[in-house]
C-alpha cells in the first residue's frame, strides 16, 4: 500500500511539473479544462485516501519556548572529545597539510620544524 502511495504521490509531481509548463489548461474549442487536469485530480484524490488508510495524519512535533531551550541548550556538557582530539595535533596543522607538504618535493629537503 506504501509503494502504490508513493508511486502516486511521483505521479502527481510529475503533472504538477508538466501543467505548469502549459501555455494554457483550457481547450477554448471545446471550452472545457484539459483532461489531464481532470485526471491529477482523480489522483490527488486516490491519494488522499491511501494516506487515510495508511494513518499517515499529520502530527506536528510538539516545540520549546526559546527560553527553555536556551536554558537545556546551557545545562548540556560541553563535547570534550572533541577538544581531546584538537589538542593532540599540532597547532595550525591539520593531517591533509602535514600528507600534502609530505608528497610535495621542494619541501622533501626542508627539516620538519622549517615546515
Amino acid at each position: 500500500m506504501l509503494d502504490v502511495a508513493l508511486r502516486t504521490k511521483i505521479y502527481l509531481e510529475y503533472l504538477d511539473a508538466w501543467l505548469v509548463q502549459q501555455r494554457t489548461l483550457v481547450n477554448f474549442k471545446k471550452r472545457t479544462v484539459l483532461p489531464v487536469l481532470l485526471q491529477r485530480q482523480q489522483l490527488a484524490d486516490a491519494l488522499v485516501g491511501y494516506m487515510k488508510l495508511l494513518g499517515l495524519d499529520r502530527v506536528q512535533k510538539p516545540v520549546q519556548d526559546l527560553t527553555s531551550y536556551l536554558a537545556q541548550a546551557a545545562a548540556a556538557p560541553t563535547d570534550e572529545p572533541a577538544q581531546a582530539q584538537s589538542q593532540t595535533e599540532a597547532p595550525g596543522a591539520s593531517t591533509a597539510q602535514r600528507t600534502a607538504d609530505e608528497s610535495d618535493p621542494a619541501k622533501a629537503d626542508e627539516p620538519e620544524e622549517a615546515r
